[in-house]
């Protein structure tokens, strides 16, 4: 679970970081752009009111529309990213962490860098930063392989939760997460077998919930 994976770091990895650090994070199935970690981390020296510096994808039939996406709104998408020794220090402070199987880390991880500091309850956009030719890319699908095609129904099925796992429970601030995302899981459950018309998508998410909880939602 990327989420319990990301908590242990934070709490049980990088503790013992003098808060002086730029620390690099990013997912197991990319590669970074060349130059992309030295210019993200020189850009966080350089701009102290700035809590991350995010990587943008390089690639992919919708780069351009996920790029204008990041920027406008100010995300950050989990492929890399440099962040403070300092900033990881304040997050531990108030107990911060990414609810275990939220498929969304992004989205919280993006509420919580944009969190003021000094007041848990304001947030300024700004403090997210991109540089366009810092970033990602990753293999791309290939449409006519079967293993692919199964691939990507798996990728659908995750942002499809995900995405349900942000509706059913809103706007939360860093330190208002769960320790889990079962009762978040579990209302997705019950919102899915109310449904009579469901897409391959939905099916399929329907399916792997109700292995996990039953076929009865909490």
């Amino acid at each position: 679970d990327k989420a319990a994976t990301w908590n242990r770091y934070l709490y049980d990895v990088s503790q013992g970081d003098p808060g002086q650090s730029v620390q690099i994070f990013m997912d197991g199935d990319i590669w970074p752009e060349p130059g992309s970690i030295l210019k993200m981390a020189n850009a966080l020296n350089e701009m102290p009111d700035v809590s991350v510096i995010g990587g943008l994808p390089m690639c992919g039939r919708n780069r351009d529309r996920y790029r204008q996406l990041a920027m406008d709104k100010h995300l950050i998408y989990g492929g890399v990213y440099a962040t403070r020794g300092a900033w990881l220090a304040w997050a531990r402070r108030i107990g911060f962490r990414i609810p275990i199987g939220l498929i969304a880390d992004d989205s919280v991880l993006t509420n919580a860098f944009t969190t003021l500091p000094d007041n848990l309850r304001k947030s300024n956009l700004r403090r997210v930063h991109h540089l366009p030719d810092c970033g990602y890319r990753f293999t791309p699908i290939r449409p006519w392989r079967l293993a692919d095609l199964r691939k990507y129904l798996r990728r659908m099925v995750r942002y499809r939760l995900g995405s349900e796992q942000l509706r059913v429970m809103g706007w939360r601030w860093p330190d208002e997460m769960p320790e889990t995302a079962d009762a978040v899981n579990q209302a997705v459950l019950a919102d899915l077998q109310k449904s009579r018309r469901m897409s391959v998508v939905d099916f399929q998410l329907r399916k792997e919930l109700e292995k996990r909880y039953g076929r009865q939602a909490a």
